[in-house]
């Protein structure tokens, strides 16, 4: 019941008076918003303009900045990073590709002892020629 003698109160453009001594700059303010003419009430960008708002906005608009300082900092780190990995991954290709070769020259080698009958086709062991062995030995 209260409540709603309130909302009466304040469509007559009345406020407790307990509120009006405690805070008399908005009260002010809120009777202008609830004026019955809605072209007499003051416009989003007026009321911004008013201390009581541009004071939090500064606030906010302060703590705003230093969050994108911040996430601008994190970017350039991870930009550094990204950085770092891309060049890391670019020597690990470098190796894998230095890798491949030897590999490949291995595999020729292998493939010409077979082809000259060095290694044995079953167990891969290098054959002996006799003639050899008794100028090594």
């Amino acid at each position: 019941m209260e409540r709603v003698k309130s909302i009466k109160d304040l469509r007559q453009g009345k406020l407790p008076q307990d509120f009006c001594e405690k805070w008399p700059e908005e009260s002010k303010l809120i009777l202008m918003m609830t004026t019955e003419t809605p072209s007499n009430r003051p416009t989003a960008e007026s009321l911004l303009e008013l201390a009581v708002f541009k004071e939090k906005h500064t606030q906010m608009s302060d703590h705003l900045n230093e969050k994108v300082k911040e996430q601008a900092s994190e970017i350039i780190e991870l930009r550094k990073m990204l950085l770092e990995k891309d060049e890391e991954l670019d020597s690990r290709a470098d190796e894998v590709r230095e890798l491949r070769r030897q590999l490949e020259e291995r595999d020729k080698r292998v493939e010409q002892m077979f082809a000259n009958n060095k290694l044995c086709a079953v167990c891969s062991h290098k054959l002996v020629n006799p003639v050899e062995e008794m100028d090594t030995g």
